[in-house]
């Protein structure tokens, strides 16, 4: 096997290597010799109302969101946002065939809708 004689020459020449704090080099190899524990990056998050913790950290204050005050017609209970409709007769309308055309009544003083073609 034959040796390409610029990569002979890059072996030896250039900067040579250093390493920082937690590395080692040596015979051609990296190595970390820095924390080698598999368990002390372990941590734990909490969030005790609206403050987030981290253990052996600190800690920060979530946001609260955007408050929502029921307005009429309307029902907040927790996370749930409901319409509430106390009339029984506002949703009363016809569905109506003529021929081939599918209309539908409307009511109060909405305009009137127009009718599908049914083919």
């Amino acid at each position: 096997m034959l040796s390409v004689p610029y990569a002979k020459y890059s072996e030896t020449s250039g900067d040579a290597l250093t390493g920082g704090t937690g590395i080692h080099i040596a015979n051609g190899a990296i190595n970390n010799t820095g924390d080698l524990s598999n368990i002390n990056e372990q941590q734990n998050l909490n969030v005790n109302g609206n403050q987030l913790s981290i253990s052996g950290g600190n800690t920060v204050t979530l946001p609260t969101g955007t408050t929502y005050t029921a307005g009429t017609g309307i029902q907040i209970n927790g996370n749930s946002i409901n319409a509430l409709d106390p009339s029984p007769t506002n949703e009363i309308q016809s569905l109506n065939v003529n021929g081939n055309q599918l209309s539908i009544t409307c009511f109060l003083n909405y305009p009137a809708y127009k009718p599908i073609h049914i083919t």
